[in-house]
């Protein structure tokens, strides 16, 4: 089964994830203050999904280092609104 890493923020987008993929796709939604890197070292995903908003980490430091460390690896970025400079940044990345 594919499985997903999803760092997200928000209870109702996440309740929308589970109630859409849930019963397709293993969820993962590590909690605010998981080691990330750790997660991704410890468990095989297939594709990661990060909200741009997050509070307790920095998504263009997480996508860097997943660039990094394992380049192949798809990785969406999401976000509520439409920032330029971030969307560039994290393409850079």
């Amino acid at each position: 089964m594919i499985r997903i890493l999803i760092l997200e923020n928000d209870p109702s987008w996440k309740q929308f994830v589970i109630k859409s993929l849930g019963s397709t796709y293993t969820l993962d939604f590590p909690g605010p203050d998981a080691d990330v890197k750790r997660e991704l070292q410890t468990h095989h995903y297939d594709i990661v999904i990060i909200d741009q908003e997050l509070t307790q980490q920095v998504p263009v430091k997480i996508l860097g280092w997943i660039r990094t460390n394992n380049p192949f690896l798809p990785v969406i970025m999401t976000s509520p609104t439409e920032k330029a400079e971030q969307v560039v940044t994290a393409l850079k990345k």
